[in-house]
């Protein structure tokens, strides 16, 4: 016969097993719902673009999270009256040169920083956008007079982080023959940029023409361009999120399949709930 004091021993253990498993479960969907917060951030950092702005005098900051580097968009120095005449022409060519894939970048903004000065005097404010750029991510380069295509595998959207037409300096594999010597100089495009993205962004695949007709020439004549492309793919409840007003004019790409076309939807929840920041990865590819 088993003793009252034997089964009250064996009911405490039970009792303690149940609980540290309770615990331990407690335990571990607090470090997910952590993880996944921070997984939720690092998305929402490297899918919308910020701004960076300040005065001659200040320091100017820009930082992107960890596994992703600054991509400069645009950048302008002048005066707060907004004069078309005092905008600083080299400005972009600067940042560019300060802060491009970098992960943090910080100038102290003056005058001299950017060289000749059209209006001296006046106090002017520098303002810098720009996007975090995932070490991971898709690139497309296609030679002028050819066409380029961007696709993304449904539901991924696609999002553009930087977009040039022209030539970089130096470059020999794009668009060259073996015989062929790269010019001894850089002209590139930045506006095909805003090209890019007005043809593209937020659709599942576009079709892209490479000419000077839909980008403008930065060359001189015979120059060999090209057009580069760095993009990734983005599900689109993500993208939906991080830019509802995009959305809200803007109807949601459908799947076109040989049963017919399929109603848009959202990615399942479930898919997102992961709480490695290096999942993403292979989430946004």
């Amino acid at each position: 016969m088993i003793s009252e004091s034997a089964s009250g021993c064996r009911s405490h253990r039970a009792g303690g097993w149940s609980f540290h498993l309770l615990y331990s479960v407690l335990l571990l969907w607090s470090e997910e719902m952590h993880g996944l917060s921070d997984y939720s951030t690092y998305l929402f950092r490297i899918i919308i673009s910020h701004s960076a702005h300040a005065h001659d005098g200040e320091p100017l900051l820009l930082s992107c999270p960890r596994h992703s580097t600054i991509t400069v968009q645009s950048a302008i120095y002048r005066p707060h009256a907004h004069l078309a005449y005092c905008n600083v022409p080299t400005a972009l060519q600067k940042i560019l040169s300060e802060c491009q894939g970098r992960r943090n970048c910080q100038v102290l903004v003056n005058s001299r920083l950017f060289g000749s000065d059209p209006c001296p005097g006046t106090i002017k404010h520098l303002h810098v956008s720009y996007s975090c750029k995932p070490t991971e991510n898709k690139n497309r380069t296609r030679c002028e007079g050819e066409k380029m295509r961007l696709h993304c595998k449904y539901p991924k959207l696609l999002n553009i982080y930087s977009a040039v037409y022209g030539r970089e300096l130096g470059e020999k594999a794009a668009c060259l023959r073996e015989e062929d010597e790269p010019p001894p100089f850089e002209c590139l495009y930045h506006g095909a940029l805003d090209t890019v993205k007005n043809l593209c962004y937020g659709k599942q695949r576009c079709l892209l023409f490479v000419n000077d007709q839909q980008f403008k020439n930065p060359c001189m004549p015979e120059t060999k361009k090209y057009l580069s492309v760095i993009y990734s793919c983005v599900p689109q409840g993500l993208l939906k999120e991080a830019d509802a007003s995009f959305f809200q004019t803007t109807t949601v790409p459908q799947q076109t399949t040989s049963a017919g076309v399929r109603k848009s939807r959202l990615p399942d929840k479930k898919a997102i709930l992961v709480s490695s920041s290096l999942t993403a990865y292979g989430y946004i590819k």
